[in-house]
Protein backbone atom coordinates (compact mmCIF):
# COMPACT_ATOMS: atom_id res chain seq x y z
CA UNK A 1 0.00 0.00 0.00
CA UNK A 2 1.60 2.83 -0.89
CA UNK A 3 1.76 5.70 1.81
CA UNK A 4 1.84 9.38 1.99
CA UNK A 5 4.76 9.50 4.38
CA UNK A 6 4.37 12.95 5.82
CA UNK A 7 3.46 13.06 9.45
CA UNK A 8 -0.03 15.12 9.41
CA UNK A 9 -0.42 15.35 12.88
CA UNK A 10 1.67 13.84 15.70
CA UNK A 11 0.34 14.62 19.19
CA UNK A 12 3.38 14.92 21.53
CA UNK A 13 1.18 17.41 23.96
CA UNK A 14 2.48 17.23 27.27
CA UNK A 15 -0.18 19.09 28.78
CA UNK A 16 -3.24 20.75 26.86
CA UNK A 17 -5.42 23.55 28.20
CA UNK A 18 -8.75 23.05 27.58
CA UNK A 19 -10.89 25.67 29.03
CA UNK A 20 -8.38 26.50 31.57
CA UNK A 21 -7.91 22.30 32.83
CA UNK A 22 -4.93 20.97 32.43
CA UNK A 23 -4.98 17.43 30.67
CA UNK A 24 -1.59 14.85 31.16
CA UNK A 25 -0.66 12.79 28.71
CA UNK A 26 -0.73 8.84 29.30
CA UNK A 27 2.93 7.32 29.35
CA UNK A 28 1.98 4.59 26.89
CA UNK A 29 4.02 3.59 23.49
CA UNK A 30 3.29 5.96 20.67
CA UNK A 31 0.20 4.66 18.65
CA UNK A 32 -0.38 5.04 15.11
CA UNK A 33 -3.74 6.00 13.51
CA UNK A 34 -3.46 5.89 9.66
CA UNK A 35 -5.86 5.55 6.53
CA UNK A 36 -6.29 2.47 4.64
CA UNK A 37 -7.35 3.01 1.24
CA UNK A 38 -7.17 1.46 -2.26
CA UNK A 39 -3.77 2.95 -4.46
CA UNK A 40 -6.54 3.03 -7.62
CA UNK A 41 -10.35 3.65 -8.17
CA UNK A 42 -12.11 4.09 -10.72
CA UNK A 43 -14.45 7.13 -12.20
CA UNK A 44 -18.07 7.06 -10.57
CA UNK A 45 -17.59 4.27 -8.36
CA UNK A 46 -17.57 3.82 -4.62
CA UNK A 47 -15.06 2.82 -2.06
CA UNK A 48 -14.37 2.55 1.59
CA UNK A 49 -11.28 3.41 3.76
CA UNK A 50 -10.60 2.47 7.13
CA UNK A 51 -9.32 4.76 9.93
CA UNK A 52 -6.47 2.00 11.34
CA UNK A 53 -5.24 2.12 14.97
CA UNK A 54 -2.20 0.17 16.17
CA UNK A 55 -2.04 -1.24 19.97
CA UNK A 56 -3.78 1.47 21.73
CA UNK A 57 -4.28 0.85 26.03
CA UNK A 58 -7.27 2.11 27.75
CA UNK A 59 -8.61 3.84 24.25
CA UNK A 60 -11.79 5.97 25.26
CA UNK A 61 -12.54 8.59 22.49
CA UNK A 62 -11.22 11.16 19.99
CA UNK A 63 -11.62 13.89 17.80
CA UNK A 64 -9.70 14.16 14.32
CA UNK A 65 -10.36 15.92 10.98
CA UNK A 66 -10.08 14.04 7.80
CA UNK A 67 -9.48 16.03 4.36
CA UNK A 68 -9.43 15.09 0.72
CA UNK A 69 -9.89 16.69 -2.69
CA UNK A 70 -13.53 17.74 -2.74
CA UNK A 71 -14.00 17.82 -7.09
CA UNK A 72 -11.94 14.38 -6.37
CA UNK A 73 -13.92 12.37 -3.93
CA UNK A 74 -17.21 12.69 -2.28
CA UNK A 75 -17.79 11.61 1.25
CA UNK A 76 -20.81 9.60 1.35
CA UNK A 77 -21.12 8.18 5.49
CA UNK A 78 -19.00 7.35 8.06
CA UNK A 79 -19.44 4.28 10.00
CA UNK A 80 -18.32 2.40 13.40
CA UNK A 81 -15.22 1.00 13.62
CA UNK A 82 -13.87 -2.27 16.00
CA UNK A 83 -11.45 -2.58 18.30
CA UNK A 84 -11.03 -6.66 18.92
CA UNK A 85 -14.58 -7.20 19.71
CA UNK A 86 -15.51 -3.48 20.88
CA UNK A 87 -17.55 -1.28 18.51
CA UNK A 88 -16.12 2.01 18.47
CA UNK A 89 -19.42 4.17 17.22
CA UNK A 90 -18.79 7.45 15.57
CA UNK A 91 -20.58 10.39 17.24
CA UNK A 92 -20.47 13.22 14.73
CA UNK A 93 -19.22 13.41 11.43
CA UNK A 94 -20.04 16.92 10.43
CA UNK A 95 -18.06 19.28 6.81
CA UNK A 96 -16.33 22.08 8.47
CA UNK A 97 -14.80 23.23 5.15
CA UNK A 98 -15.02 21.70 1.48
CA UNK A 99 -13.04 18.18 1.68
CA UNK A 100 -13.01 18.49 5.43
CA UNK A 101 -14.59 16.80 8.10
CA UNK A 102 -14.38 16.57 11.40
CA UNK A 103 -15.20 12.81 13.44
CA UNK A 104 -15.91 12.61 17.39
CA UNK A 105 -15.65 9.14 18.47
CA UNK A 106 -16.58 8.03 22.17
CA UNK A 107 -16.25 4.07 23.58
CA UNK A 108 -19.74 3.65 25.91
CA UNK A 109 -18.78 3.11 29.21
CA UNK A 110 -15.72 4.16 31.29
CA UNK A 111 -13.77 1.28 30.70
CA UNK A 112 -12.06 2.31 27.63
CA UNK A 113 -10.57 -0.24 25.07
CA UNK A 114 -6.81 -1.89 24.32
CA UNK A 115 -5.91 -3.44 20.66
CA UNK A 116 -5.35 -2.68 17.40
CA UNK A 117 -8.08 -2.04 14.55
CA UNK A 118 -9.88 0.96 12.78
CA UNK A 119 -11.45 3.52 14.41
CA UNK A 120 -14.26 4.15 11.38
CA UNK A 121 -14.91 3.14 7.69
CA UNK A 122 -15.37 6.06 5.62
CA UNK A 123 -17.54 5.73 2.71
CA UNK A 124 -16.24 7.32 -0.47
CA UNK A 125 -17.54 8.14 -3.93
CA UNK A 126 -15.50 8.91 -7.11
CA UNK A 127 -16.24 11.84 -8.89
CA UNK A 128 -13.29 12.57 -10.46
CA UNK A 129 -11.94 11.63 -13.83
CA UNK A 130 -9.55 9.30 -15.30
CA UNK A 131 -5.89 10.45 -14.49
CA UNK A 132 -7.10 12.49 -11.05
CA UNK A 133 -5.78 11.64 -7.91
CA UNK A 134 -6.42 12.78 -4.31
CA UNK A 135 -4.53 12.64 -0.52
CA UNK A 136 -6.75 11.95 2.16
CA UNK A 137 -5.36 13.33 5.12
CA UNK A 138 -5.42 12.72 9.14
CA UNK A 139 -5.05 16.65 11.35
CA UNK A 140 -5.99 17.67 14.74
CA UNK A 141 -5.99 14.38 16.32
CA UNK A 142 -6.87 13.67 19.60
CA UNK A 143 -7.04 10.02 21.12
CA UNK A 144 -8.27 10.22 25.10
CA UNK A 145 -8.00 7.11 27.60
CA UNK A 146 -10.31 6.41 29.74
CA UNK A 147 -8.57 8.42 32.69
CA UNK A 148 -9.19 11.27 30.63
CA UNK A 149 -5.41 11.65 28.88
CA UNK A 150 -4.04 12.49 26.62
CA UNK A 151 -2.51 9.14 23.96
CA UNK A 152 0.50 9.54 22.03
CA UNK A 153 -0.46 9.24 18.30
CA UNK A 154 1.13 9.59 14.84
CA UNK A 155 -1.47 10.71 12.00
CA UNK A 156 -1.03 9.46 8.13
CA UNK A 157 -2.72 9.99 5.57
CA UNK A 158 -3.00 7.78 1.79
CA UNK A 159 -3.89 8.77 -1.28
CA UNK A 160 -5.84 7.59 -4.61
CA UNK A 161 -5.70 7.53 -8.15
CA UNK A 162 -8.22 7.86 -10.88
CA UNK A 163 -8.21 4.85 -13.27
CA UNK A 164 -10.24 3.25 -15.96
CA UNK A 165 -9.41 -0.45 -15.11
CA UNK A 166 -8.28 -2.18 -18.26
CA UNK A 167 -11.14 -4.34 -19.95
CA UNK A 168 -10.37 -8.22 -19.76
CA UNK A 169 -10.52 -10.03 -22.84
CA UNK A 170 -9.74 -13.77 -22.99
CA UNK A 171 -9.71 -16.87 -23.78
CA UNK A 172 -12.77 -19.38 -22.67
CA UNK A 173 -11.55 -23.02 -24.32
CA UNK A 174 -12.45 -26.51 -22.66
CA UNK A 175 -9.73 -27.64 -20.50
CA UNK A 176 -9.84 -31.41 -22.78
CA UNK A 177 -10.92 -32.02 -26.20
CA UNK A 178 -10.65 -35.30 -27.66
CA UNK A 179 -8.94 -36.36 -30.82
CA UNK A 180 -10.70 -35.60 -33.44
CA UNK A 181 -13.28 -33.88 -32.18
CA UNK A 182 -15.01 -30.20 -32.42
CA UNK A 183 -15.03 -27.71 -29.85
CA UNK A 184 -15.52 -23.80 -29.48
CA UNK A 185 -13.96 -20.99 -27.80
CA UNK A 186 -15.63 -18.10 -26.69
CA UNK A 187 -13.09 -14.90 -26.73
CA UNK A 188 -15.41 -13.48 -23.79
CA UNK A 189 -14.97 -9.41 -22.81
CA UNK A 190 -16.07 -7.92 -19.49
CA UNK A 191 -17.51 -4.90 -18.41
CA UNK A 192 -16.67 -2.58 -21.90
CA UNK A 193 -18.26 0.87 -22.44
CA UNK A 194 -18.86 2.48 -25.74
CA UNK A 195 -17.36 0.19 -27.44
CA UNK A 196 -17.04 0.23 -31.29
CA UNK A 197 -14.47 -1.65 -32.93
CA UNK A 198 -11.42 -4.25 -32.54
CA UNK A 199 -8.76 -6.05 -33.41
CA UNK A 200 -6.55 -9.04 -32.69
CA UNK A 201 -4.53 -12.39 -33.35
CA UNK A 202 -5.61 -15.77 -31.94
CA UNK A 203 -2.67 -18.09 -32.09
CA UNK A 204 -2.35 -22.07 -31.28
CA UNK A 205 -0.24 -24.89 -32.38
CA UNK A 206 -1.37 -25.56 -36.03
CA UNK A 207 -0.25 -29.40 -35.80
CA UNK A 208 -2.92 -29.96 -32.96
CA UNK A 209 -5.93 -27.18 -33.59
CA UNK A 210 -7.70 -26.63 -36.83
CA UNK A 211 -9.69 -23.39 -37.18
CA UNK A 212 -12.79 -24.32 -39.33
CA UNK A 213 -15.03 -20.55 -38.62
CA UNK A 214 -15.16 -18.18 -36.13
CA UNK A 215 -18.94 -16.71 -36.15
CA UNK A 216 -20.62 -13.36 -33.83
CA UNK A 217 -20.20 -12.68 -30.65
CA UNK A 218 -22.57 -10.64 -28.03
CA UNK A 219 -22.45 -8.31 -25.58
CA UNK A 220 -26.12 -7.35 -24.30
CA UNK A 221 -28.08 -7.74 -26.78
CA UNK A 222 -26.06 -6.47 -29.73
CA UNK A 223 -24.37 -8.96 -32.02
CA UNK A 224 -20.35 -8.30 -32.68
CA UNK A 225 -20.03 -9.35 -36.20
CA UNK A 226 -16.92 -10.64 -37.43
CA UNK A 227 -15.95 -8.49 -40.12
CA UNK A 228 -12.94 -9.80 -41.35
CA UNK A 229 -10.79 -13.26 -40.04
CA UNK A 230 -7.67 -14.50 -41.77
CA UNK A 231 -4.75 -16.88 -41.64
CA UNK A 232 -1.55 -14.34 -41.63
CA UNK A 233 0.89 -17.64 -40.66
CA UNK A 234 0.27 -21.08 -39.59
CA UNK A 235 -1.64 -20.80 -36.48
CA UNK A 236 -2.58 -17.28 -36.14
CA UNK A 237 -5.39 -15.34 -37.43
CA UNK A 238 -6.38 -12.16 -37.21
CA UNK A 239 -9.88 -11.23 -36.51
CA UNK A 240 -11.26 -7.52 -37.10
CA UNK A 241 -14.77 -6.84 -35.56
CA UNK A 242 -16.76 -3.58 -35.55
CA UNK A 243 -20.44 -2.64 -34.32
CA UNK A 244 -22.78 -1.48 -36.66
CA UNK A 245 -23.43 2.37 -36.43
CA UNK A 246 -21.68 4.62 -34.33
CA UNK A 247 -23.61 4.71 -30.80
CA UNK A 248 -21.20 1.43 -29.49
CA UNK A 249 -21.74 -1.30 -27.12
CA UNK A 250 -21.09 -1.45 -22.98
CA UNK A 251 -21.27 -4.48 -21.05
CA UNK A 252 -20.69 -8.10 -20.76
CA UNK A 253 -20.14 -10.51 -23.24
CA UNK A 254 -18.22 -12.27 -25.96
CA UNK A 255 -16.47 -11.07 -29.08
CA UNK A 256 -16.68 -13.93 -31.30
CA UNK A 257 -16.79 -17.49 -31.24
CA UNK A 258 -13.75 -19.68 -32.54
CA UNK A 259 -14.87 -23.18 -33.69
CA UNK A 260 -12.10 -25.95 -33.91
CA UNK A 261 -10.98 -29.23 -34.94
CA UNK A 262 -9.06 -30.82 -33.24
CA UNK A 263 -6.07 -32.57 -35.75
CA UNK A 264 -3.68 -34.02 -32.76
CA UNK A 265 -3.51 -36.73 -30.61
CA UNK A 266 -3.27 -38.12 -27.55
CA UNK A 267 -1.24 -36.32 -24.51
CA UNK A 268 -0.86 -33.50 -27.07
CA UNK A 269 -2.28 -29.78 -25.90
CA UNK A 270 -1.94 -26.29 -27.71
CA UNK A 271 -2.38 -23.08 -26.12
CA UNK A 272 -5.04 -20.73 -27.66
CA UNK A 273 -3.33 -17.34 -27.53
CA UNK A 274 -4.16 -13.50 -27.92
CA UNK A 275 -2.03 -11.23 -29.30
CA UNK A 276 -1.88 -7.52 -30.70
CA UNK A 277 -5.36 -6.64 -29.51
CA UNK A 278 -6.93 -2.96 -29.82
CA UNK A 279 -10.22 -1.92 -28.59
CA UNK A 280 -11.41 1.22 -30.01
CA UNK A 281 -14.68 3.07 -28.53
CA UNK A 282 -17.08 4.70 -30.38
CA UNK A 283 -14.79 8.34 -30.33
CA UNK A 284 -11.89 6.64 -31.86
CA UNK A 285 -10.30 6.19 -28.52
CA UNK A 286 -8.51 3.47 -27.35
CA UNK A 287 -9.79 1.08 -24.99
CA UNK A 288 -7.54 -0.19 -22.43
CA UNK A 289 -7.57 -4.00 -22.06
CA UNK A 290 -5.62 -7.00 -20.72
CA UNK A 291 -5.57 -10.24 -23.57
CA UNK A 292 -5.49 -13.22 -21.64
CA UNK A 293 -5.15 -16.88 -23.16
CA UNK A 294 -6.14 -20.43 -22.45
CA UNK A 295 -5.38 -23.76 -23.17
CA UNK A 296 -6.51 -27.24 -24.26
CA UNK A 297 -5.02 -30.71 -23.61
CA UNK A 298 -6.00 -33.60 -25.97
CA UNK A 299 -6.37 -36.78 -23.50
CA UNK A 300 -4.30 -39.76 -24.34
CA UNK A 301 -7.36 -42.29 -25.76
CA UNK A 302 -7.41 -46.30 -24.40
CA UNK A 303 -7.75 -48.38 -27.18
CA UNK A 304 -10.87 -50.02 -26.72
CA UNK A 305 -12.83 -47.54 -25.09
CA UNK A 306 -14.89 -46.63 -27.62
CA UNK A 307 -17.25 -44.77 -25.72
CA UNK A 308 -14.72 -42.39 -23.96
CA UNK A 309 -15.93 -43.36 -20.07
CA UNK A 310 -12.29 -44.52 -19.19
CA UNK A 311 -13.49 -47.97 -18.79
CA UNK A 312 -13.65 -51.38 -21.49
CA UNK A 313 -16.87 -53.09 -21.01
CA UNK A 314 -19.77 -54.39 -23.43
CA UNK A 315 -21.01 -50.67 -24.17
CA UNK A 316 -17.87 -50.22 -25.74
CA UNK A 317 -18.39 -53.63 -27.20
CA UNK A 318 -21.92 -51.64 -28.58
CA UNK A 319 -20.47 -48.55 -29.49
CA UNK A 320 -18.02 -50.12 -32.41
CA UNK A 321 -20.85 -52.27 -33.85
CA UNK A 322 -22.74 -48.91 -34.35
CA UNK A 323 -19.73 -47.56 -35.84
CA UNK A 324 -19.33 -50.41 -38.46
CA UNK A 325 -22.81 -50.29 -38.98
CA UNK A 326 -22.83 -46.26 -39.87
CA UNK A 327 -25.02 -45.30 -37.19
CA UNK A 328 -22.37 -43.36 -34.93
CA UNK A 329 -18.81 -41.51 -35.39
CA UNK A 330 -15.72 -43.43 -35.49
CA UNK A 331 -13.73 -42.43 -31.73
CA UNK A 332 -10.85 -42.68 -31.34
CA UNK A 333 -10.79 -45.50 -28.74
CA UNK A 334 -13.19 -47.64 -31.27
CA UNK A 335 -10.00 -48.86 -33.04
CA UNK A 336 -9.19 -51.60 -30.02
CA UNK A 337 -6.15 -53.32 -32.15
CA UNK A 338 -4.79 -50.10 -33.57
CA UNK A 339 -4.57 -51.14 -36.93
CA UNK A 340 -5.99 -48.07 -38.42
CA UNK A 341 -9.41 -49.19 -39.13
CA UNK A 342 -12.56 -49.93 -36.90
CA UNK A 343 -14.00 -53.39 -38.20
CA UNK A 344 -14.89 -56.61 -36.58
CA UNK A 345 -11.47 -57.18 -35.17
CA UNK A 346 -12.21 -54.62 -33.23
CA UNK A 347 -14.94 -56.21 -31.16
CA UNK A 348 -13.42 -59.68 -30.88
CA UNK A 349 -9.83 -57.18 -29.28
CA UNK A 350 -12.80 -55.53 -26.87
CA UNK A 351 -14.11 -59.20 -26.14
CA UNK A 352 -10.28 -60.24 -24.99
CA UNK A 353 -9.69 -57.22 -23.25
CA UNK A 354 -12.78 -57.56 -20.87
CA UNK A 355 -11.93 -61.05 -20.32
CA UNK A 356 -8.70 -60.55 -19.26
CA UNK A 357 -6.84 -62.08 -22.05
CA UNK A 358 -5.23 -58.95 -23.54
Amino acid sequence: MRRITKILGIVTIVTLLLGGAVVPVAATPEVTVSIDAPDEVAPDSDFTANVNISEVVDFDACNYDVSFDASVLRLDNVTSGLIGSTAIPVDIYNEISSGTWRIIQNVPGISGVSGSGYLAVLHFHVIGSQGDSSTISLSNGMLSNNLAEGILATWVGDSVDVVIPPVPVSIDAPDEAAAGSDFTANVNISEVVDFDACNYDVSFDASVLRLDNVTSGLIGSMTIPVDIYTEISPGTWRMVQNVPGLTGVSGSGYLAVLHFHVIGSGGDSSTISLSNGMLANNLAEEITATWVGDSVSVPSVLPGDANGDGNINALDITKVERTIGGLDAETPGADANQDGSVNALDITKIERIIAGLD
